[in-house]
Formats: structure tokens, C-alpha cells, sequence
């Protein structure tokens, strides 16, 4: 018997090693470039800057009086008691003017300095609410939705009674009752926080819940990493983007909370938004200024965070999966939804196949997903 021999030179290279399957995990916050985000961005900026320059740009102190400007009285006797200024003196507010851009108040103090030191304070005040509320829901929202069970619903509990609660009776009640509230800045921003958090943490469960059963997740938990690892390096990511809007719609909410609080005199800071629309609406006769340009300023800093919150929300795309792991069309439905092309010689049956298939095509764009439920799929057909 003859074995034919095969010189080693000749045998089949070795196989090449499998590749790692890379899993698909979200992309970090990327700055969306739509004209909404860039007109938030620009008028949002001029805001943030000024609050941080604001001590080395203001012209005069903001409760510096400026008594070259008071008007003299002759018929009325400025003497007496409880009278603070010289003799036949009083301030009077002032129109714009070259010394001071926007006018005075009735007591002769600039609108401009005041307007750019309450500028500083109200947003301090929001970020730091807005920070400690951002804490607290995705302490709360993550641990809720990724642990589940007890803890889900001990803590969806926990957030619904602050839901249930209406946001501001409760600020008024904790900023009146607690002791040196208005006072204390920083107390004066927990309880903001204690009034927001709740919906954020809400919105980040219902997400957590979507990515605890996914691949990447499941590889992690398989691979034995703990599930504080998990949540960290696994979950937090794809999240950052809702952490991010959720950030700036608490801003938003923390600086109404403030300037409404403040309105109301319970903030106890006299350099604050709420309070200088306070004194212009109990002096609206004289210092209707004050109002207005409070007023403006508040409202255009409201919609530039607006805008570059609901952006992030706005452009966060869906990824589709990859081709392979698509479901099966149907037969006679193309990749778009569309029905098959018929040839010139044939003619389409006329009938009510074309109207649910077009509201089939409706719901898929506008859910991602195929309606499988049969009383989707009879609602769509009655529709």
C-alpha cells in the first residue's frame, strides 16, 4: 500500500482567528448642528459670560445711589422722620441717558448694575439647583430602572409622591417654613431641587429599563462585572445625552423657581430678578423700565435654554440594526414600506388595500417599529 505524502509546505495556513464582536453602544453627547441649537447656544452665551464678568463691568454699585441726579423740591420739606435724604431732596428715576444706559429707580440706583449683579445670582442659584436635582434623579431613575423589583417599586413610590405634589405651593411652604432659607443659598437650592428632580428621574428609568436587557448589558453581567461597574461604564454612557437636556430643563425650572420665590420675598436676596420685578411692579408708575428690562432679559435667557435643551431630545436618531439582523418582509412589501411596481399592462385593484397600507407606512415611520398587536393592525385597517 502507497500513503502519499504531503510536504508540510504545502498544508492549509491555519484559520484566522475569530474577530471580537464589537457591540453597538451610544454615542457620547454630540453638539447637534441645527439652527435651534446654534440660536439657544448664541443667546445663551451672552448671559452665562456676563454673570461671570459681571462684578469687573458694572458702571456703579448695584445699591449705590447716585445723588448728582436727584431732583430738587422746593414746596415740599424733605425733613421729618423716617427721612433718609438732605433737605428738599428726593431721587427720581431717570430715562435712559449717556451716564446710565438704562435709566435709574426711584432711588436713583442704576438698572444696569442692578440688572448685571441679579444676572449673576439668579443663575448661580439655578445651576446649583439644577446640579443637585440632576444628582438626585439619576441616583434615583437609574438605580430604579436597572435594579427592579422591590427597589423599582419602592422607588417609582418614592418619585411619585413628589409628582403628585404641585411644584410650587410646596417651594412656598419650604422656603416660608424653614428656618434662615432666605439666608442660605445653598439651602435656598436644595429646596428648588427637592421640587425637580422627580420627572427627570422618572424619564431616566423608563430608559434604564430599555438598556438593562441589551446585548453590551448582558455580555458585562455575563463577564462577572459588578453592577455598579455596570451602570457606570454600560448604562450612564448611552444616557448622556437625556442627563444633558434633563440639565438644562431643570436650570430653567430652578431660575423661574427662583425669580417666582424671590417675586413673593421669601429668597431674602435683594440682588435677584424676582426682586427688582417686585419693586419696579409696586413703582410702576415711575420705574415701568425696570420691569421691561427684567422682564426682557429673563425671557430671552428662558428660551435660549429652551432651545438648547429640547435640541438634545430633538436629535437623538434611532439606530437602526444592522441589515442581517432586520426581520423578514413580508412578501409583496419593498425595504421602504412601498407596495411593488406593477407593469404598464397590468392595472392595480381598485380597493381599500392602498389606504391601510399607507397609514401602515405612517405608524412605522412614526413608531420605528411594525405593528404586530392584532388591534393595532384592525384599528390601522378601520382607519
Amino acid at each position: 500500500m502507497t500513503i502519499n505524502a504531503t510536504p508540510l509546505t504545502e498544508l492549509a495556513p491555519p484559520p484566522a482567528p475569530p474577530q471580537p464582536v464589537v457591540l453597538q453602544r451610544a454615542q457620547f453627547l454630540r453638539l447637534p448642528r441645527s439652527p435651534k441649537v446654534i440660536a439657544g447656544i448664541l443667546l445663551l452665551a451672552p448671559f452665562v459670560v456676563v454673570s461671570l464678568i459681571s462684578r469687573w463691568i458694572s458702571p456703579y454699585s448695584p445699591n449705590a445711589t447716585d445723588s448728582q441726579h436727584w431732583v430738587r423740591h422746593v414746596l415740599v420739606d424733605g425733613t421729618g422722620p423716617g427721612t433718609n435724604f438732605p433737605a428738599n431732596y428726593y431721587p427720581l428715576p431717570l430715562p435712559p441717558s449717556a451716564a446710565h444706559l438704562l435709566g435709574t429707580t426711584v432711588f436713583a440706583q442704576d438698572v444696569l448694575s442692578q440688572l448685571l449683579a441679579s444676572t449673576q445670582a439668579t443663575l448661580f442659584v439655578g445651576l446649583l439647583a439644577a446640579a443637585i436635582a440632576t444628582v438626585l434623579s439619576v441616583l434615583v431613575g437609574v438605580a430604579a430602572g436597572y435594579l427592579g423589583g422591590n427597589a423599582d417599586e419602592g422607588l417609582s413610590l418614592f418619585s411619585n409622591v413628589f409628582l403628585a405634589i404641585p411644584g410650587l405651593p410646596l417651594l412656598i411652604v419650604l422656603a416660608d417654613y424653614v428656618p434662615s432659607a432666605g439666608s442660605s443659598v445653598l439651602l435656598v437650592a436644595v429646596i428648588i431641587a427637592v421640587t425637580a428632580w422627580a420627572y427627570s428621574a422618572r424619564v431616566l428609568r423608563a430608559q434604564t429599563l430599555s438598556l438593562r436587557n441589551r446585548d453590551f448589558v448582558e455580555a458585562a453581567r455575563v463577564s462577572g462585572e459588578g453592577p455598579v461597574r455596570i451602570i457606570l461604564v454600560e448604562v450612564l454612557p448611552n444616557l448622556l445625552a437625556i442627563i444633558a437636556a434633563s440639565f438644562l430643563f431643570t436650570t430653567l425650572y430652578a431660575t423661574y423657581a427662583y425669580v417666582a420665590i424671590s417675586f413673593l420675598g421669601l429668597a431674602g436676596w435683594p440682588l435677584e430678578l424676582g426682586e427688582h420685578a417686585a419693586r419696579g411692579v409696586r413703582q410702576q408708575r415711575d420705574s415701568w423700565r425696570v420691569v421691561v428690562v427684567v422682564g426682557s432679559a429673563r425671557h430671552l435667557r428662558s428660551t435660549a435654554r429652551d432651545r438648547a435643551g429640547a435640541a438634545q431630545l430633538r436629535h437623538r436618531r434611532v439606530h437602526q440594526p444592522p441589515a442581517a439582523q432586520r426581520r423578514p418582509l413580508p412578501a409583496g412589501r419593498s425595504q421602504g414600506g412601498h407596495q411593488p411596481q406593477h407593469d404598464a399592462g397590468h392595472h392595480a385593484r381598485p380597493g381599500p388595500a392602498a389606504g391601510p397600507s399607507r397609514r401602515r407606512d405612517a405608524y412605522e415611520r412614526r413608531h420605528r417599529c411594525r405593528p404586530r398587536d392584532p388591534w393595532v393592525l384592525g384599528r390601522l385597517r378601520l382607519w
